[in-house]
């Protein structure tokens, strides 16, 4: 009995492993400055996880299957416009993040509401002043130049409302939602640091490394938060 939930719990951690390596090379590879490395396991992170997220589903008819792939596609498209300079590739960048965020927001606001508690008075209002207030301090956090445009704040209000979602599901006991809560703080983690650079042109050693590691694991542990309560 152990011996066979030892090595399932193996084989879990084997199909997370090119995805963990990929991140680990780009992190390494950004902290010496190897641009080539960084170009190359940049645009194939997430389709790792994308694939890692298919096997590790494909056993199971989750109703979510559909929503956590299409996330980590339209993360994937944001990591690809984010690569080229420009505002445009910026903006399109940020707009598909913001669709990722959407889907995961689905699931998780789906799973409040199959246990019955998403839609109560006080906790509903509680709920929307969270994402306000929450969407305020970000957008105040990166804002310090005055320099954003406001059209931004949409993406701060889906992180948001992202990060507020996984913490309800948290403390109204839905399972794994810890870790995706986690996994929105790194977001939001990972995110500041690209808004306080290219906004405010702010920088600080090893930026790039702490940027894409941040956002490596925030990635992961959405998608744990999303697979594993299956």
């Amino acid at each position: 009995m152990a011996g066979r939930y030892n090595r399932r719990r193996r084989s879990s951690f084997a199909i997370w492993l090119p995805y963990i390596v990929i991140s680990i090379v780009e992190i390494i590879a950004r902290g010496f400055g190897n641009e080539t490395i960084t170009k190359i396991c940049n645009p194939l992170l997430m389709p790792s996880i994308l694939v890692a997220t298919m096997v590790y589903l494909k056993n199971n008819d989750s109703e979510h299957s559909f929503r956590v792939c299409a996330a980590l596609v339209f993360y994937w498209i944001g990591d690809i416009l984010l690569m080229f300079a420009g505002k445009g590739f910026f903006i399109g960048g940020m707009f598909a993040f913001m669709i990722g965020h959407l889907f995961m927001i689905d699931i998780f606001s789906e799973r409040l509401e199959r246990i019955g508690r998403r839609q109560e008075g006080g906790s509903k209002i509680i709920f929307n002043i969270a994402i306000i207030i929450l969407t305020i301090g970000l957008f105040s956090l990166v804002d310090i130049s005055h320099k954003i445009e406001s059209g931004i704040i949409l993406y701060a209000y889906a992180l948001s409302w992202l990060t507020v979602t996984c913490f309800f599901c948290m403390i109204k006991g839905v399972r794994y939602s810890n870790l995706a809560l986690f996994g929105a703080i790194f977001f939001i983690v990972s995110d500041g640091i690209i808004g306080l650079h290219v906004f405010n042109g702010i920088d600080f050693p090893f930026r790039n490394c702490l940027q894409t590691g941040t956002y490596a694991l925030a990635v992961l542990l959405l998608v744990l938060g999303v697979v594993k309560a299956e």
